[in-house]
């Protein structure tokens, strides 16, 4: 018996009803993951700039910390290999596109080619790059 079978009572399910079982286990963690998220960040945005207590601050980045790490633990207990591996390639794509990224876009706002390091945008870029290798890892087994 696997560990996520022992886990999640599964053991005499079939291997298609254990695979519907991890699956909904997996989209529920990414509703609540969302809900929470959407909620944080409505917050956030009708407080507006400048006016968020640090108390309010200091306690939304504990709890994203939090919810974060315990949303990976629950999604990555109930995943698969191949799908662990699809994360692992993308998020490597992910951090090498962050590794190139600033080095560079430093060395030529340095130079004054191009403007300051915008984190926010190397940010994106970064995961815009992993979201595409995972597409293209999910496109490719399909």
């Amino acid at each position: 018996m696997t560990d996520i079978a022992a886990r999640n009572n599964t053991a005499s399910l079939s291997g298609e009803e254990r695979l519907r079982a991890r699956r909904r286990v997996v989209l529920a963690s990414a509703v609540i993951l969302s809900l929470i998220g959407s909620v944080m960040g409505f917050v956030t945005g009708f407080i507006g700039p400048g006016s968020m207590p640090a108390w309010l601050a200091i306690a939304s980045s504990v709890a994203s910390v939090i919810i974060v790490f315990s949303g990976s633990w629950i999604y990555f207990g109930n995943t698969d290999e191949l799908e662990l591996q699809d994360n692992l390639v993308s998020a490597a794509g992910g951090f090498a596109a962050y590794v190139l990224g600033y080095p560079i876009w430093t060395m030529l706002a340095i130079t004054g080619v191009a403007p300051r390091v915008d984190h926010t945008l190397l940010f994106l870029g970064m995961m815009m790059v992993a979201g595409l290798v995972y597409l293209m890892r999910k496109i490719s087994h399909a």
